[in-house]
């Protein structure tokens, strides 16, 4: 004699989905904001410096034409 075969539902119940890809979403939004401090960073770090240098090169300028318009050319060769 043979039985009647009953087949099982392992339909998952709930939104699956859902749960999963929302982890995604806010580690896309994190790295997103993290890459942005860094360049915001790093753009202000460039900033400061070509200001510094900026002043340390107007200060090797001025002392350049001294001694031009003093005719210390030897000076300027030796530099």
């Amino acid at each position: 004699m043979m039985g009647k075969l009953t087949t099982l539902d392992i339909s998952p119940t709930g939104d699956y989905k859902s749960t999963t890809a929302a982890p995604k979403r806010v580690l896309w939004k994190w790295s997103v904001a993290v890459t942005a401090a860094i360049l915001l960073f790093l753009m202000w770090q460039c900033g400061s410096a070509f200001h510094e240098v900026r002043g340390l090169a107007n200060t090797a300028v001025k002392e350049f034409h001294q001694r031009l318009n003093g005719g210390r050319y030897e000076e300027i060769y030796q530099h």
